[in-house]
């Protein structure tokens, strides 16, 4: 690749002057609109990334909670057993003894209570032991365990656990266990929440089970969002400070019958502000990286470009001239030089494209004779064939009768002939569908099975499995495999294998599914191989064969927008490779 003088180009080149314009622009607004946006939504990306650490916080914190609670309900239900297992507690007015294996740190007490109100202390004492509505004392007695909220002269309620527990000859009674804060909230655990984040948990009526801010009251607005919607982000203002607050609904209604638990996690905005703050900061410094990086690299790209620009320009003159034999070389390290192995791509395919348009026009020209052969002999062979029913109705002498049947015969095997030219002379109305070309392949295999089996020829199919379905005409992919089955059964008649064989095999290939009709036949020689696919071009005794299967072939995988390619070795077979796009 020549090199050529930065100077020069740079004064005589509209493709340099043009860069080097766009590098002007650069500096004066595109860099001032990139920048204006990318200083808005990065400060706006960082703000939402900080909502949505926020939410994270209060769902992952919901799910602690959550498993807890899982936790205490399985152990009251094991201390429940213990109890039920207890002899002593069948005799009223005695406090059960050996209970063991109660948990330290789960409950701050555990009671029994009657119904007639007495109370039996199992695990320490509750000084305030909470009432029940009707509806709870339905839900316990049904199996299930309650979680009770109840107001206590401290900061936040009470939070117990409770569960029925039904006894022979007594009345059902109630274990009650007061939770202990410190586990069921993580109070105190270390790195249970990020740095700077208020927790709490909202129930009802601006109530709050913990908070991490104390004195903390809710708007009617604020209000209004959380009972309204399952997750979120809301603002509000703690002792004259704004925070950046996001809710996530905990439902634990349908298993404990207590009003949804509501994780907040909160933070103030001045926190949250302050990656904002640096960002702007450093903004204009980054802006003036940004001006000497574009500088840099208009400069580079002006030198760079311009060379393999000139040889694709100079390629593009060749192809002009009906030039097909180009081999640019760029050597430039990026996109030119794909570009350059694409342009020489493309004048190969042009070359091969003008051998194929070659073969269509050979084709398209024998579509029409097909169709003036048709017509014509077609009315001529209708009469003959009907003239020659009428002699036999006329009793001839067996000599006549048997040369009237032999022209009866030809007359039918001209017929097959003018069939097989109406595939070139009448476009037929293709159905595409979408097809599994394993059916197909299954449908063609049943049709010769017996018959290579009769005549000593190993017929085996090998499909690749769950291959994408294909856009075709199922009837005519058929008679596309039948005729190739066909020519491999001929060409196997001559072979001097002792175990001759057909076999058709499936299998996908990046964005192509490839069918193979391979045999151990006699071969094609090689000077045949780009004629096959020609009309009228067959290597079969007239008897077998008219020339017109492979070029039928050829016409309906052109349909189906697919390709065919033959690999033939004479005395060792042939094999024909047809892809389908997928």
């Amino acid at each position: 690749m020549k090199k050529i003088k930065f100077s020069k180009t740079f004064l005589t080149s509209k493709v340099a002057q043009r860069i080097f314009l766009l590098f002007l622009l650069c500096i004066v607004f595109p860099i001032i609109i990139v920048s204006y946006f990318t200083y808005n939504s990065v400060s706006s990306e960082l703000f939402e990334q900080a909502q949505k650490k926020l939410i994270r916080t209060a769902k992952n914190k919901g799910f602690e909670i959550y498993n807890n609670l899982n936790c205490l309900d399985r152990e009251i239900k094991i201390i429940s057993e213990r109890l039920k297992k207890n002899s002593l507690l069948k005799i009223k007015n005695k406090r059960p003894s050996n209970i063991d294996g109660i948990p330290d740190g789960y409950y701050l007490g555990i009671i029994l209570l009657a119904k007639n109100k007495q109370i039996t202390n199992i695990s320490n004492t509750i000084m305030n032991v909470p009432e029940f509505t009707e509806r709870e004392s339905k839900h316990m007695s049904e199996g299930k365990s309650l979680v009770k909220i109840w107001p206590t002269g401290r900061t936040f309620p009470s939070v117990f656990m409770c569960q029925q527990i039904d006894i022979d000859q007594i009345s059902p009674v109630l274990l009650i266990a007061e939770i202990n804060p410190v586990y069921l909230w993580n109070i105190g655990s270390y790195n249970t929440l990020p740095p700077e984040i208020e927790f709490m948990v909202y129930h009802a009526k601006n109530k709050f089970l913990i908070s991490s801010l104390h004195d903390i009251r809710m708007s009617e607005k604020n209000l209004q969002t959380i009972e309204k919607k399952a997750s979120g982000t809301f603002s509000c203002n703690y002792h004259k400070k704004e925070y950046i607050s996001s809710f996530w609904s905990l439902f634990i209604k349908p298993r404990f019958l207590t009003l949804n638990w509501i994780m907040i996690a909160s933070q103030s905005e001045s926190t949250i502000s302050a990656p904002i703050s640096n960002f702007r900061k450093n903004f204009f410094n980054y802006i003036l990286l940004s001006f000497l990086i574009v500088s840099l690299l208009s400069l580079i790209l002006i030198r760079k470009s311009l060379v393999p620009i000139e040889t694709l320009q100079l390629g593009t003159k060749k192809i002009a001239s009906g030039n097909f034999n180009i081999d640019l070389k760029i050597k430039s390290g990026d996109e030119f030089e794909m570009l350059g192995k694409s342009f020489n791509e493309m004048s190969k395919k042009l070359k091969e494209g003008q051998k194929l348009l070659v073969q269509a026009a050979k084709m398209s020209a024998f579509g029409q004779i097909s169709a003036g052969i048709v017509h014509e002999i077609g009315q001529p062979l209708t009469s003959i064939s009907g003239l020659t029913q009428l002699l036999l109705l006329e009793k001839p002498s067996k000599k006549q009768k048997a040369r009237i049947q032999i022209i009866q015969k030809e007359l039918g095997r001209l017929g097959q002939i003018i069939h097989k030219f109406s595939s070139f002379s009448y476009s037929t109305d293709d159905i595409m569908a979408s097809i599994s070309i394993n059916e197909v392949i299954d449908e063609v295999y049943d049709l010769f099975e017996h018959q290579t089996h009769v005549k000593g020829i190993s017929f085996q199919l090998k499909k690749e499995e769950n291959l994408p379905l294909i856009r075709a005409d199922k009837d005519s992919l058929k008679q596309v495999f039948i005729n190739l089955v066909i020519n491999a059964m001929d060409a196997l008649e001559s072979t001097l294998e002792q175990q001759p064989f057909i076999d058709i095999s499936t299998s996908r290939k990046e964005k192509f599914i490839h069918v193979d009709v391979e045999d151990n036949g006699i071969g094609i020689p090689k000077e045949n191989h780009l004629k096959i696919f020609n009309p009228f071009f067959t290597t079969k005794s007239a008897e077998k064969g008219s020339g017109l299967g492979l070029a039928i072939i050829d016409s309906i995988i052109h349909k189906h927008k697919a390709f065919i390619e033959m690999k033939s070795k004479v005395g060792k077979g042939t094999c024909f490779t047809i892809s389908f796009p997928i």
